[in-house]
């Protein structure tokens, strides 16, 4: 059985306060890089890194308004901004929502070439309506292709994708065992 060596992921709706010591989530061969904890009824992200990929987080593209972490990751020599987003079901405001995603994007966007962004977006892709309208323009505009083609919530009662990857490098993803899932 082969076993599947990540560079990096992201762990969303983590639900976490600083009560939670890192220590507790602590993964061998991995480091939390960054956390960013709301509290016990929603929200929160985790950043893990394996150890020996470069890494720095990027405060300066980060907003106030939505949970995102902004972090540069040199993979095979490129440089690559990785961002981490949750969207609470809660946040109705879609407009403003891409707008602050779009606004910090277009910023970073003049530094690096190479996007990932991963995270609940809480937009169900297989679903026509303004969410997908607006998650759509939003891929046209920074030509984002998104690697996750699987149901990422299942219940008793429903399926949905929405749990994203997005990039604007598809081929650098070419021959990694996400394409597997595409």
């Amino acid at each position: 059985m082969q076993v599947l060596q990540l560079d990096y992921f992201v762990v969303s709706e983590t639900k976490l306060d600083n009560s939670f010591p890192s220590a507790q989530f602590y993964l061998s061969d991995y480091e939390i890089r960054c956390r960013k904890d709301r509290d016990k009824n929603g929200g929160g992200l985790i950043e893990y890194i394996r150890r020996g990929v470069i890494c720095k987080r990027l405060k300066q593209f980060e907003s106030n308004v939505i949970e995102a972490i902004f972090s540069e990751l040199t993979i095979s020599e490129k440089k690559w901004l990785c961002m981490s987003i949750y969207r609470p079901p809660t946040h109705n405001n879609l407009s403003c929502f891409f707008e602050e995603i779009t606004l910090s994007l277009s910023k970073a966007s003049t530094k690096y070439e190479n996007f990932m962004i991963m995270g609940d977006f809480n937009i169900d892709v297989n679903i026509s309506g303004i969410g997908k309208e607006k998650l759509d323009e939003f891929k046209n505009l920074f030509d984002l292709t998104n690697l996750i083609k699987e149901y990422t919530c299942i219940t008793k009662d429903h399926r949905s994708t929405i749990d994203l990857m997005l990039t604007n490098r598809l081929l650098s993803f070419q021959k990694t065992k996400i394409t597997e899932m595409v």
